[in-house]
């Protein structure tokens, strides 16, 4: 049960980190538009 917790959680963590990433660059992109 804690094995797969722990995949699970590392996963949403590095989809989270994905996201955020995403989001960082087309603020950037935003950013350079204005």
């Amino acid at each position: 049960m804690t094995y797969i917790n722990g995949i699970l959680i590392s996963y949403t963590k590095r989809r989270f980190q994905l996201l955020t990433c995403l989001v960082d660059r087309h603020n950037a992109r935003s950013v350079k538009v204005v």
